[in-house]
């Protein structure tokens, strides 16, 4: 798996991860100190667009990394300024007085809204914006949450981890010139209405294949491999992980229909 964990790595920045600092918002500004020189994450609990105001601009450098996620670093010790956060749909407004501290301790933070928990509603979840098809959308979160810096690990209300279930997986994929496998779950989500599992597989054969989505046996939505090939038993590209998704849990997928059949 080093290979998965290079490749994903450099797509993204390589930081420590810190630990995370809850701020519960209910409709009170809360408040962020920022160490100097440091970047820190702050999570949001929806999609928000930030509007900063140009004075702490100055002193402040700001990457939104996706719609729920922003980095900021102070360049210089600040007293406090007003940031406004829109949620997308424009439902509701979070305020934070953001400042820099040489003291600061350096930490994450995450920002919850008690309202948006206490009204779970089955329709945002299917219905959340969809940026890409489900399927690239839960492929993508179940390689970053893998894979991916700790830091930058994904955050997205509509995908839930599931238990993985206990189960032996044989079979997985059709042998085209002998080869045999080994198969791993690693672990499952569950994001509108699907099911993406990570299946670690291991060549123990002392043959270079190829992997080919249509070789794979079960009744699945999808199937994407982190490499298109496997190197020979031993060798440092013997293993990769294939991300299935599927309408059912993998006990019931891997006893479906071929794939592509």
């Amino acid at each position: 798996m080093s290979r998965s964990l290079l490749t994903l790595c450099l797509l993204c920045l390589s930081t420590l991860a810190l630990a995370d600092t809850r701020l519960v918002y209910s409709g009170h500004p809360v408040t962020i100190i920022l160490p100097v020189g440091k970047e820190i994450r702050v999570v949001f609990p929806e999609p928000v667009s930030i509007d900063i105001p140009s004075a702490l601009l100055e002193n402040l450098e700001a990457t939104q990394a996706n719609p729920s996620v922003a980095y900021f670093k102070a360049l210089e010790p600040s007293s406090p300024g007003r940031l406004i956060v829109q949620s997308e749909n424009q439902e509701r407004v979070y305020l934070i007085d953001m400042e820099a501290s040489e003291e600061a301790i350096p930490a994450d933070y995450l920002i919850e809204n008690p309202s948006l928990a206490e009204k779970p509603s089955k329709v945002d979840e299917a219905t959340s914006a969809l940026n890409n098809p489900y399927q690239v959308e839960l492929t993508r979160f179940a390689a970053q949450t893998l894979y991916g810096p700790t830091r930058l690990a994904p955050h997205n209300n509509a995908i839930k981890q599931v238990p993985m279930p206990t189960v032996e997986v044989a079979d997985l994929i059709r042998s085209r010139e002998g080869e045999t496998y080994h198969y791993r779950p690693v672990a499952a989500w569950r994001g509108w209405g699907h099911y993406v599992t990570a299946v670690e597989v291991i060549n123990r054969t002392p043959l270079k294949v190829s992997l080919d989505p249509r070789q794979v046996r079960g009744d699945f939505d999808s199937i994407a491999f982190q490499h298109t090939w496997l190197g020979p038993v031993g060798a440092l590209e013997d293993r990769t992980t294939v991300y299935l998704i599927s309408d059912n849990p993998l006990p019931l997928a891997i006893g479906g229909l071929p794939y592509g059949q």
